[in-house]
């Protein structure tokens, strides 16, 4: 049965995030397995590895019934919600938005610690402005 073309690009869409957050789930398991880290049991490093393996399965399953193909975004796509991403972390980073989580910074802290946030959050707008430019230029 074939989607509704809103509908195929949003399943595609959750797809692509469960597949890669499942490629980097086994590149963690993999880094446990023969890591110096405490790792889990063997049996239990099985079972998580045949849980990713299951639910690839399931996602492909989905695919195939509602005849929605995988398509992977164009790596500026991927780079402009990865800075998307990074600018949402520094911005909930800001001391104005910490006040739930314990002690005040001290004030030279508070203002060292709010310059280093400014800083990155410029850069990676720097960076996001000039991915904004590569787009329109490539289309």
């Amino acid at each position: 049965m074939a989607l509704d073309e809103l509908h195929a690009r949003r399943l595609a869409t959750v797809m692509n995030v469960f597949e890669d957050a499942l490629d980097r789930i086994k590149r963690l398991l993999e880094e446990a397995e023969c890591g110096s880290e405490p790792r889990p049991e063997s049996g239990e490093l099985l079972n998580l590895q045949l849980a990713t393996g299951r639910m690839r399965a399931r996602l492909q399953a989905a695919a195939e019934r509602f005849e929605v193909q995988r398509t992977r975004p164009p790596w500026l796509q991927k780079l402009a919600a990865e800075l998307s991403t990074l600018w949402v972390v520094l911005e909930n980073a800001m001391p104005r938005r910490l006040k739930g989580y314990g002690r005040e910074f001290a004030p030279q802290d508070r203002a060292d610690w709010e310059a280093l946030i400014r800083d990155l959050l410029e850069e990676v707008e720097r960076m996001r402005q000039s991915v904004s430019k590569e787009s329109r230029a490539s289309f």
